[in-house]
């Protein structure tokens, strides 16, 4: 329903789901109007405890979505093919995962494609390609495609990304149609500003590193009860094929959390919002209703960060 609202109507009349045995050598496969799905991975899988990722709702989604991305909309192949047939229906998987469980669902499926993905990076030989010519790495295509669509996603709006996926499919669905993934960044950047047309490229064309960092958070209490927050944070990026350093000037979310009373528990969200960071440090100051105990950076995340260890921390609260 996600799926045919915000693209195009769903081509066929059912939609079958199959099992097959656990010997079968795929996760899942989609075929047009059939889904195979090995039972160890989907059928036999134990959802049932709400602190464990859905997996099972974000495979049958994956695989939903190659309706759409792979059969409707079949690339040409070569290079950054898989980055219109794995990547679109990565993005699609985290938005059914966004209005089933919730943003903190995504923001754990996030973490672990982020991890994955620099996994992979690092056991990978030769230079790494970038999204837009992405061949048999599946590291880059699922795992930095997910962290990038959804980086996508917070820079335009989801509204605005399903529009553009919207007219993709209409100009490139169906036989005769053979898109590469240059048509998809054109299509992506077609209604974006100039600044958010930049990233886009940067993102899909090219290989792209951040080094963000929180250096110092500290809190201290005003006489109205409420807490004026500080967090000191390091930013930079940098092309990982050489050369200089792109512009950092970016809007990315910084995140307090603590408790607004001793009823409500300590993770709680305080404030949540974009704020610019440009290279080097940047000092971010907020006023909070409850009692800070932490600050992140990019908690969901949305940039490809060599280190999150520090990305988050403690915060020293000094009572005045």
């Amino acid at each position: 329903a996600y799926f045919g609202r915000n693209f195009v109507p769903y081509p066929h009349r059912e939609l079958r789901i199959v099992e097959v045995p656990s010997y079968w050598p795929f996760a899942g496969y989609a075929h047009p109007g059939v889904i195979y799905l090995v039972e160890t991975r989907s059928f036999l899988t134990d959802a049932r405890d709400p602190a464990r990722l859905d997996l099972v709702t974000r495979r049958i989604a994956h695989e939903v979505a190659h309706q759409w991305w792979g059969h409707l909309v079949s690339p040409a192949p070569g290079p950054g093919a898989s980055a219109i047939v794995e990547t679109l229906a990565k993005y699609s998987e985290l938005m059914i995962l966004e209005k089933t469980s919730g943003r903190a669902e995504v923001q754990k499926s996030l973490e672990g494609e982020l991890d994955l993905y620099l996994a992979g990076r690092s056991a990978a030989e030769g230079q790494e390609r970038p999204l837009s010519m992405v061949d048999d790495e599946p590291w880059l295509y699922y795992r930095k495609g997910a962290v990038v669509l959804y980086a996508i996603h917070e820079l335009l709006g989801e509204d605005a990304v399903n529009a553009a996926l919207r007219k993709f499919v209409a100009a490139e669905g169906g036989p005769g149609h053979h898109p590469h993934a240059e048509d998809l960044v054109q299509r992506l950047s077609e209604n974006a500003s100039a600044e958010q047309r930049e990233l886009i490229r940067e993102w899909m064309t090219e290989v792209i590193l951040y080094d963000i960092s929180i250096r110092s958070a500290s809190a201290r209490r005003l006489s109205d009860g409420r807490y004026e927050a500080t967090v000191d944070i390091e930013a930079g990026k940098n092309r990982a094929a050489g050369g200089p350093d792109p512009p950092f000037n970016e809007e990315i979310d910084v995140a307090f959390y603590g408790s607004t009373s001793d009823e409500v528990p300590p993770g709680s969200v305080l404030h949540l919002a974009k704020h610019r960071l440009h290279a080097g440090l940047n000092t971010i100051r907020v006023i909070v209703a409850g009692k800070p105990l932490e600050a992140a950076v990019d908690p969901f995340p949305t940039r490809i960060d060599r280190n999150r260890t520090d990305n988050r921390t403690e915060i020293n609260v000094v009572q005045n």
